[in-house]
């Protein structure tokens, strides 16, 4: 059994960019190195399925994808998700959701996964410990707009519930 983690990237100059906000963040606060070393993405979903079936699954992300253009994904600033009493999480707003949901909505239907709810976004860093979150001086600094095209989706893999890396396993064009 693997996990597969469906994310859009961003183009090689706002991933640097979330990289230097990341660092800026560590050095203001502190943060885990999976923070401070995750690269950016937009997350679409993530699933588990054995490895015999990765073929049918190709083959279902490209049907599913089949007529779904390149379309634009603009940044628009820093926001903070506040997850109850323990944590927070630092991140960029994606302006326009729809296309995102739209696309997200045909591969979940395609891999027959129940309808599921997240925010498009690109993380900072997640679940701060909010007694260190509130040690953040600014806001201000993390407030970042760009936009890029976004002309695949990234299939990444890794075992079951492990911690290791992911790595590529399929780039979907669109």
């Amino acid at each position: 059994l693997y996990d597969y983690f469906f994310v859009l990237e961003p183009s090689p100059e706002i991933t640097a960019e979330v990289k230097k906000l990341k660092q800026l963040m560590n050095q203001m606060i502190g943060i885990s190195s999976e923070n401070l070393h995750s690269k950016a993405h937009l997350t679409l979903f993530e699933y588990q399925e054995s490895e015999s079936e990765e073929d049918a699954m190709i083959r279902k992300v490209t049907r599913a994808l089949g007529n779904t253009g390149c379309f634009l994904v603009e940044l628009d600033g820093v926001e903070t998700f506040i997850h109850g009493k323990q944590s927070r999480s630092v991140v960029l707003k994606v302006k326009e959701h729809a296309p995102i949901e739209s696309m997200k909505g045909l591969l979940r239907r395609e891999l027959q996964l129940k309808p599921e709810k997240i925010t498009p976004h690109v993380t900072i860093a997640r679940n701060i410990p909010v007694d260190q979150f509130e040690l953040i001086r600014s806001m201000e600094v993390f407030d970042f707009s760009s936009q890029f095209l976004c002309t695949k989706v990234t299939v990444l893999k890794r075992p079951a519930n492990s911690k290791e890396k992911y790595t590529i396993f399929h780039e979907a064009l669109l």
